[in-house]
């Protein structure tokens, strides 16, 4: 899986290959690749991203990220069967050709070991992104307080939840967020808002049935970034063909059942500490 010479491959290369160019590396064998996708493969999934692969590019290109510690907080699978992609966020900061490490946090394990897939420490890479994936919940992360340089979250606002509040959720996210930030730290924050269905008898039903009462909307997400702490939050402009995309491919799952589909409430913010 080497790249060509004096060019180490791009992490988004790198998941191209998976499955069919399947390599050796320091964390995971081909067997273990191979057993891995065979019991895994099919759950695996890119969460929903409404912000660009251009956007993230031109954000990035404005940081100073040489040499900084990054977290990307429930960061789900790295590359999902059939789609062989990682997700808009991390390709962008690929792309960025700084020596940055990140850290991709998810708490299902089965999700922070598919990162493995990539073989981020082989000896012959001089990627500008090393991955260190680690299994934690986004509500008490293992890091000490002002150790992060820079915060991602893609969309965990809004995710139906077994147990819990979803406002009190939000706002330990982002007290969290801000407790292990460095000063002058950032956070990149969005949300899918909330996907609706209708259907034939004119129900509708939110994001596969979170509770209406719990959705968290855009002046919320403003507002508990603000009890949290932070005072510098800049909106993300959002790719509207990618959230038709979503829509469309949401109203297709649906087809039969429900006779219109859309969402509302999203957005994506650039926080500063």
């Amino acid at each position: 899986m080497e790249g060509a010479p004096g060019r180490p491959k791009k992490i988004s290369e790198l998941a191209e290959e998976i499955g069919h160019e399947l390599g050796g590396g320091v964390r995971m064998s081909e067997a273990e690749k191979i057993a891995y996708l065979k019991e895994y493969g099919d759950s695996l999934r890119i969460n929903t991203d409404f912000v660009s692969v251009d956007t993230y590019r031109t954000l990035f290109a404005t940081l100073d990220l040489h040499g900084k510690t990054l977290i990307n907080v429930g960061a789900g699978s790295p590359i999902g069967r059939g789609y062989p992609r990682v997700s808009p966020v991390m390709e962008a900061l690929d792309q960025n050709n700084e020596e940055v490490v990140c850290i991709p946090i998810d708490y299902v394990p089965s999700r922070t070991k598919g990162w493995d897939l990539l073989d981020t420490e082989e000896v012959h890479r001089k990627s500008a992104v090393t991955l260190e994936p680690v299994t934690a919940d986004a509500t008490a992360l293992p890091f000490p307080s002002g150790s992060i340089d820079g915060y991602i979250s893609t969309n965990l606002i809004n995710e139906p939840r077994a147990e819990g509040s979803e406002v009190a959720f939000v706002k330990t996210l982002f007290a969290e967020a801000y407790r292990v930030l460095a000063p002058g730290g950032f956070l990149i924050v969005s949300s899918f808002g909330y996907f609706w269905w209708k259907t034939e008898d004119g129900t509708i039903l939110y994001n596969d049935a979170i509770d209406v009462e719990e959705i968290v909307t855009v002046e919320q997400v403003t507002q508990y970034l603000r009890d949290a702490g932070f005072s510098s939050i800049e909106p993300i402009p959002l790719n509207e063909k990618e959230v038709e995309a979503a829509v469309q491919e949401r109203r297709a799952r649906k087809q039969g059942v429900y006779r219109d589909a859309g969402v509302v409430e999203a957005c994506a913010f650039f926080v500063r500490k």
